[in-house]
C-alpha cells in the first residue's frame, strides 16, 4: 500500500508490512510488527516511526527516518535505523541491529545491545538498564566522549565489570552507598577518543558493560 495514517487496537496484534508512506501503530496489549516500511519516492524526508504498546514486544525491520518506540512490558527489536532511535521498555531486552544516528535506549529490567555504524557528529548515545548487561559496538574511528557507570549491590561484589576495547580510565568507589536501598558501589569508566564529538553515556545496575 501507499498510504499515510495510524492503526491501533485495544488488545491485539498490529502488523504493518510492505507499506510506503507515514504509518504509526499502537496496541494496548499486543505485539507490534513493522516490516518493509519505506519513505515515499525514495527521496522524501518522511516522518519518524511511532510505535507503542501497553503490554507486548515491538519488532521493527527498518526506520530510515528515525524511530520512537515504547512498551510497558516486552522486548524491543530494531534491525536497522537512520537519524535516531528512542526506545523504552519497562521490562524487556532492547536490541538495535544497526543504527546510523543518535540512540537513547532505556529498560527497567533487561539487556541492551546496540551497534552504531555511523561516524561524524550528532550521534550521541545514551543506554541504561536497571538490571542487565549492556553491549555497545561502535566504529574504531568513532568520535566520542565516554562515561560508563556500573553500580553493584553488596551481595554481587566482584560479579560484574566494564570490558572495553577502548582504554577507559576506571575507578571504583571505596565506600558503600547506603542511601538508595541496597548498599552499592560504583565503577566508573571514562575516556575521550577521536576528538570526543559525541557524548556516550552507559549505565547499569548489577550487569556487565561491554
Amino acid at each position: 500500500s501507499d498510504v499515510d495514517g495510524k492503526v491501533s487496537t485495544m488488545g491485539g496484534k498490529v502488523n504493518i508490512e510492505n507499506v510506503t508512506g507515514n504509518v504509526d501503530g499502537s496496541s494496548m496489549g499486543g505485539k507490534v510488527t513493522i516490516k518493509n516500511l519505506k519513505r515515499r519516492d525514495g527521496g522524501s524526508i518522511g516522518k519518524e516511526v511511532h510505535i507503542s504498546t501497553m503490554g507486548g514486544p515491538i519488532d521493527l525491520d527498518t526506520a530510515p527516518n528515525g524511530v520512537n518506540v515504547s512498551t510497558m512490558g516486552g522486548d524491543i527489536t530494531i534491525n536497522s535505523a537512520d537519524k535516531f532511535v528512542k526506545a523504552k521498555t519497562m521490562g524487556g531486552d532492547i536490541t538495535i541491529g544497526k543504527v546510523n544516528g543518535s540512540v537513547k535506549a532505556t529498560t527497567m529490567g533487561g539487556d541492551v545491545e546496540v551497534t552504531e555504524t555511523g561516524t561524524g557528529d550528532e550521534k550521541d548515545i545514551e543506554l541504561s538498564s536497571m538490571g542487565g548487561d549492556i553491549t555497545l559496538t561502535v566504529p574504531a574511528n568513532f568520535s566520542m566522549d565516554v562515561e560508563t557507570t556500573l553500580k553493584y549491590t553488596r551481595k554481587h561484589e566482584g560479579d560484574y565489570s566494564i570490558h572495553s576495547d577502548f582504554d577507559l580510565n576506571q575507578t571504583t568507589t571505596k565506600e558503600w552507598d547506603t542511601k538508595n536501598g541496597d548498599d552499592r558501589k560504583t565503577i566508573t569508566g571514562t575516556g575521550t577518543f577521536n576528538g570526543g564529538k559525541n557524548k556516550v553515556h552507559v549505565s547499569t545496575i548489577n550487569g556487565n558493560i561491554y
